[in-house]
């Protein structure tokens, strides 16, 4: 079964309180609700930091069968539509993947001279090549964390 891939678009404080909650669930806008349903375990997710931060922290798998909803208040906003993921690699802060330079490969960036463009939103679905290339970039700094 093909699994599909995904760009989670965080901010920074967020990602914060995923890191101390251990990366064990996201949570969505209710306005995403139609694509978190098309979420299935096994897919791949890609993290985006905003906050003027503009890089890469992380690779998720998803774990969930499906989306839960709940209100508990965990972000700096309410989040209802959850999924569970399992960290496949996580980066340290100081080796965090600046998305700029990957823009000139990735092609849903169709206007590389205003890509921020591209990570207004919250979720979007990732081209196989657009997930390989995100993919080497974040494995590549984990590598050379490790060694």
């Amino acid at each position: 079964m093909e699994h599909n891939t995904w760009l989670v678009v965080e901010r920074y404080e967020n990602w914060r309180v995923d890191k101390r909650m251990g990366f064990r669930f996201l949570g969505f806008p209710e306005r995403n609700s139609q694509a978190v349903k098309q979420m299935q375990k096994g897919d791949k997710i890609v993290i985006y930091i905003a906050s003027k931060k503009s890089k890469l922290a992380a690779i998720y798998e998803v774990v969930s069968e499906s989306p839960y909803y709940e209100t508990a208040l965990v972000w700096d906003e309410i989040f209802p539509v959850r999924i569970k993921i399992h960290p496949e690699i996580v980066l340290d802060e100081g080796t965090f993947v600046s998305i700029k330079e990957l823009v000139p490969k990735l092609g849903f960036i169709k206007n590389k001279e205003h890509w921020r463009l591209y990570f207004y939103t919250t979720l979007k679905k990732l081209t196989r090549e657009d997930y390989a290339i995100l993919y080497e970039a974040i494995k590549q700094k984990a590598i050379i964390r490790k060694g």
